[in-house]
């Protein structure tokens, strides 16, 4: 079975609300149930919400795996946002995207799957959102 970014993302998720269930659970029952059943659930939420991270890992790593060459295509948004400063006349608006910049450079250098896909996809937009009249 191939497993898409979208499903891996869907799974993770799925994973994470079923964490939540169980904390709820916990909440809502801790003086109705013993304590050696309360650590073992307790266990079972750890341990859904570090599959479920991990989900969130393999979701994000597909997302890399689907861009066909990840560095060039770094090269390209970076080359994109140095035009846009270039061109844009409005202090706020180059602001802006020397943070998403910076926010972006951060995240490589971390080594973040992740945070440069959100980086990536935050300075698209913000290079869509300021366009200087």
């Amino acid at each position: 079975m191939k497993l898409t970014k979208e499903d891996a993302r869907a799974i993770a998720d799925a994973l994470r609300k079923a964490a939540e269930a169980v904390d709820k659970y916990l909440d809502d029952n801790y003086k109705k149930i013993s304590r050696e059943e309360y650590e073992s659930l307790y266990e079972s939420f750890h341990t859904i919400q570090r599959i479920s991270s991990f989900a969130t890992t393999v979701a994000v790593g597909l997302a890399l795996d689907a861009l066909t060459k990840p560095a060039a295509e770094l090269k390209k948004v970076i080359k994109q946002a140095k035009e846009k400063i270039e061109t844009l006349k409005t202090i706020g608006h180059v602001i802006r995207v020397v943070a998403g910049v910076v926010d972006l450079a951060a995240s490589v250098m971390a080594r973040d799957p992740n945070a440069i896909v959100t980086s990536v996809t935050n300075l698209g937009n913000l290079m869509k959102e300021t366009e200087d009249v």
